[in-house]
């Protein structure tokens, strides 16, 4: 009888462990917020390879021309919680180049940009650019002044806080993006679009 009542008592602590610990994973996961609302400020940077006659399969720029894009400044992400929003940013950008073009130079770049974002399990955030292109205005630098330009597939990917204040943007795979106002400098490849690929980070807080 004695050892019945130790095997009852052994089953039931294994259950009720098992049990806290189904509640607490469930728990975990739940934690995080389902839509993101508000305003965010953040600041960040990254560097991105310009590749002016686009990237082979390897990611490589094609016959070696390029141009590199290190640059840091804010932004201010606006979420709507039908999964919408928009950025506006305001960068410092320093470009030196590479695959003989000997001038480097450095501007304020201002963007703008409409996104679609989306919230998994453990708070991964996914942004995906659109609708409609980036734009991007220099207001110092060589090319102030000049017609605005655009491009294509800049996603951004990370985490969210269970309490919402803060936003982790950085990593995911390289993404290429294609810039349609930028066109190959070679004379056999007038219509080739530039093609772009960063690595980022930025830390987002909200404000309301």
């Amino acid at each position: 009888m004695k050892s019945s009542m130790k095997k009852l008592a052994v089953l039931m602590s294994i259950s009720a462990i098992a049990m806290f610990t189904m509640v607490a994973t469930a728990s975990a996961g739940d934690d995080y917020p389902k839509v993101i609302r508000g305003q965010y400020i953040g600041t960040g940077g990254g560097t991105c390879v310009i590749a002016l006659c686009g990237f082979d399969s390897t990611n490589a720029p094609i016959y070696g021309i390029s141009q590199f894009d290190g640059y840091s400044g804010e932004a201010v992400f606006t979420f709507a919680p039908d999964g919408t929003g928009k950025v506006t940013e305001t960068n410092t950008n320093v470009i030196w180049p590479s695959g003989g073009y000997p001038n480097g130079w450095a501007g304020q770049h201002l963007l703008s940009w409409n996104f679609k974002y989306k919230i998994g399990h453990d708070g991964l955030v996914t942004i995906t650019q659109g609708p409609g292109p980036v734009y991007g205005t220099w207001a110092s630098g060589p090319l102030n002044g000049q017609p605005p330009d655009q491009w294509t597939g800049q996603n951004r990917t990370g985490t969210i806080t269970p309490d919402g204040l803060t936003i982790t943007l950085t990593g995911g795979l390289p993404d290429v993006e294609t810039m349609s106002t930028l066109k190959c400098p070679l004379p056999t490849m007038p219509t080739v679009e530039a093609q772009m690929i960063c690595s980022y980070s930025a830390v987002l807080t909200r404000q309301y």
